[in-house]
C-alpha cells in the first residue's frame, strides 16, 4: 500500500471519528416521557436509573454534573469542545466524562440531563 492511500485511510478514519462525536451532541431522544437519551446518557424515569457507559445507577447516586472546556493550556475556557462530567457515589468510577466537540452542546445536554435526573427523582442541580 502506497503512503497516499495509507494517509487517505487515516483522515477517512478520523473525519469519521470526529463526524460520529459531533453528531452524538446534536441528537437526543424522549421516548413516550419514559426517558431521556443523548450522547450515551440514558435517565429512565419509571426505574428512576441513569445508565452511563453501560453500566446503571441510581438517580440518588449522581452526586454532580460540570462541564469544562478543553483547552492546551487552561487558562482561556473559549474551546469549542467541551467535556460533561457526571460524578458519581461509586468507588470503582466516580467519575464520568462525555466529550462533545461541538459549540453549546455540553451546556444543552448538561441542562437537559438536570432536568431530566429531577425528573427521574435525583437530585436537583439548578
Amino acid at each position: 500500500m502506497s503512503f497516499d492511500k495509507f494517509l487517505m485511510i487515516i483522515i477517512l478514519i478520523a473525519i469519521l471519528f470526529y463526524g460520529r462525536l459531533f453528531l452524538k451532541g446534536i441528537y437526543y431522544t424522549i421516548i413516550d416521557d419514559r426517558e431521556f437519551r443523548q450522547a450515551g446518557v440514558r435517565i429512565d424515569f419509571t426505574r428512576g436509573t441513569i445508565t452511563v457507559k453501560g453500566k446503571s445507577y441510581p438517580v440518588g447516586k449522581v452526586t454532580g454534573i460540570r462541564w469544562e472546556a478543553l483547552t492546551s493550556s487552561h487558562k482561556h475556557g473559549n474551546s469549542i469542545a467541551k467535556t460533561v462530567m457526571i460524578s458519581l457515589d461509586d468507588i470503582a468510577k466516580p467519575h464520568h466524562k462525555i466529550l462533545f466537540i461541538s459549540k453549546g452542546h455540553a451546556q444543552k445536554f448538561m441542562q437537559r440531563l438536570a432536568v431530566a435526573l429531577r425528573k427521574a427523582g435525583g437530585p436537583d442541580f439548578v
